[in-house]
Formats: structure tokens, sequence, C-alpha cells
């Protein structure tokens, strides 16, 4: 099992280098955990309108050379209307509520460790409609914080929180 800070070495033994001559080239890696982010474009937002949240979290980049997809149920939405997640993971109705555009979390490029989705903020959750100035706690749980010697081993939730418009401009 490979650890939070140990060490890979790898060696190449290179039988007639550049020079004609046996050489022995070597590199290694470190391997980590890191904190994951979540983030929004803004803090205010009126009932209806897009919401870019950007999960910033490296230790899923687990593929060099393809951007990658998450699914939307690593959030948890939190406010007066309802607590679910925002995929399929919680009821179909507040799934499509949400209107996820791309439907994952989608890596905004190779290698970036940086996943983005767009949804709407809804009029309705659980038949309940939002209020004006409406907090919504939004929740990530890292299960690989640094400092954790594995994933699993310890967790941390990372929060955001995001309020409904109160009045008509933000």
């Amino acid at each position: 099992c490979i650890l939070q800070g140990d060490i890979i070495t790898v060696e190449y033994a290179d039988n007639n280098d550049a020079s004609g001559k046996p050489q022995t080239v070597t590199d290694s890696a470190t391997f980590d955990l890191r904190n994951g982010v979540l983030q929004s474009d803004k803090s205010v937002y009126l009932i209806g309108s897009d919401m870019i949240l950007t999960l910033i979290e490296p230790d899923f980049d687990l593929d060099n050379d393809g951007a990658e997809s998450l699914t939307l149920n690593l959030i948890e939405w939190d406010s007066d209307a309802a607590t679910t997640v925002l995929g399929a993971g919680g009821s179909a109705a507040n799934a499509a509520a949400f209107d996820p555009e791309p439907s994952t979390f989608r890596e905004t490029g190779d290698s970036t460790g940086i996943f983005q989705v767009v949804i709407e903020v809804p009029e309705t959750l659980d038949s309940t409609s939002l209020d004006r100035g409406e907090k919504i706690d939004l929740e990530y749980t890292d299960w690989g914080p640094a400092g954790a010697d594995y994933v699993g081993q310890e967790d941390e939730d990372i929060g955001l929180t995001v309020y409904t418009s109160n009045f008509g401009a933000t």
C-alpha cells in the first residue's frame, strides 16, 4: 500500500547512451494528498440564475492524459427548502431542478485537478419554494485531506455559503 509521503524511485539502465557507454538514469516522485476547495462565482444569486461551482481537488486527477468527470453527488445542498445532493443521489425532482450543464463536474483540462459545473439556483426543492435571502450551505467531504496517511483514514468537510438575492439586483 502506497502511503502519503512515500517516495517511489524509478531506475532505467541504458546499455548504450549517446556516448556509447552504459548509464543508469533515476527519477523519483513523492506521493501526497491535498485538501479540496469548493468555490462559486458569486455569493448572492437570483432564484433561477446560473451558479458556477468549482471543485479544486488534485486528488481526483487520476489520468494525466485526459479531462475527467466527477459525480455531482459529491456536493450536498442544505437550505431551508431542502437538504439534498446536487446529483441523482437525491430525489429525481431535485436533481432535475438544478439543471446542471454538463451533467457532471468536468475537469477544465488535462491534469488540472479543477472541476466545474453550472447549475441553476432552483425555485423549489422538495415542493418547497426557496425564499429570497435564503442561506444555502454547500458542502464537499474530502476523504483524503493533506496529512492523512491514506484515503479514508480521515475526512474534512469543505463548506461554502451562498444566498439567494432578497432584492432584484445583485
